[in-house]
């Protein structure tokens, strides 16, 4: 279990096709079959490696989105939402 998923965006910024659980840390920015792809056990995980390794288009797809994902997760663009958070919950 992990916090954030930090690894998962690695990966993805790496152009790496992304399988992962599906824990609420991943949900957050992996899109179904978009940039990334959930399992559910070890059945689940057979089938999704299998469509991978069967479907180019599904690789390369996965691993371009997932690489634009990862760039909306930089350090100044996190560091600046997590002002923003900050401010509103002091305004408030």
């Amino acid at each position: 279990s992990e916090g954030f998923g930090l690894t998962v965006l690695e990966a993805m910024a790496s152009g790496c096709d992304v399988i992962a659980s599906y824990i609420d840390s991943h949900r957050e920015f992996i899109q179904e079959y978009l940039n990334g792809v959930f399992y559910f056990g070890l059945d689940d995980l057979t089938s999704v490696i299998t469509w991978l390794c069967l479907s180019s288009y599904g690789r390369e797809m996965l691993g371009s989105e997932g690489r634009q994902t990862a760039l909306e997760f930089t350090w100044e663009k996190v560091a600046k939402k997590t002002i923003q958070v900050y401010e509103k919950i002091l305004s408030e």
